[in-house]
Parts: structure tokens; C-alpha cells; sequence
């Protein structure tokens, strides 16, 4: 019998993280939440460090990539 992570884990939609740029597979459950968009919680966490310090067109393009990677284009 498979365990909850090993279900969640089961749609193998191989993702990039946004911080650090490694492939890996996020869980079905975040992504229905929109999250799964990076690796790990450390680097969410950085990224979202690396968003609040960004100034001008670079937060522009930042948060507009943002936005489409939770669409999932």
C-alpha cells in the first residue's frame, strides 16, 4: 500500500525551481494550492528575500514570471 507522499508524488510533472534552478517534482497537493514552485522551503524563502530587494524592471520581470510559473505556462 502506497503512503500519502508517495500518491501526492504521483503526477510526475518534473518542475524548476525558481531560485536555484534543479529540476525536481513537486506534489500534487501544492501545486492545487499554487505553491510547488521551488525545491525547497529554504530556497521559497530566499526567493522570496531576492523579490523584496529587487528594485525597478527587474521587480517587474521577477513577479511576472512569478505569476506565470503558478499558471504553469
Amino acid at each position: 500500500m502506497k503512503n500519502l507522499f508517495d500518491k501526492a508524488k504521483s503526477k510526475k510533472e518534473e518542475s524548476f525551481c525558481l531560485y536555484c534552478k534543479s529540476s525536481f517534482i513537486p506534489d500534487k497537493r501544492n501545486l492545487k494550492r499554487g505553491w510547488g514552485l521551488c525545491c525547497s522551503k529554504s530556497c521559497a524563502a530566499s526567493y522570496k528575500t531576492k523579490l523584496k530587494h529587487l528594485k525597478g524592471v527587474e521587480k517587474i520581470r521577477e513577479t511576472r514570471d512569478y505569476k506565470l510559473n503558478q499558471l504553469r505556462i
